[in-house]
């Protein structure tokens, strides 16, 4: 069976990845400031400054991938042109 780069599963597996790469952090981060919360006495304020801080990180998380993703693309493209010319 040949490598096939428009595979549907190559595409499944980023979309998955982005997922994992987005929801755990901010998960994460809930359940770390809802402890400290319920540990400390904090405000409710803590757990959206937990929530705030999970996306920025799902975020960062999501763009380099995808940063690194595209990257590979644009190399194999550019393999793909110059094989050709």
């Amino acid at each position: 069976m040949g490598k096939n780069n428009s595979s549907p599963w190559k595409y499944l597996g980023l979309i998955s990845q982005l997922a994992i790469s987005m929801l755990t952090p901010i998960l994460l981060m809930v359940v770390v400031c809802m402890w400290l919360k319920n540990k400390y006495a904090m405000g409710d304020w803590i757990i959206l400054v937990g929530l705030l801080l999970g996306v920025a990180s799902g975020f960062n998380s999501v763009w380099g991938y995808m940063k690194r993703f595209l990257d590979e693309g644009r190399r194999q493209q550019q393999e793909y042109e110059d094989k050709f010319r």
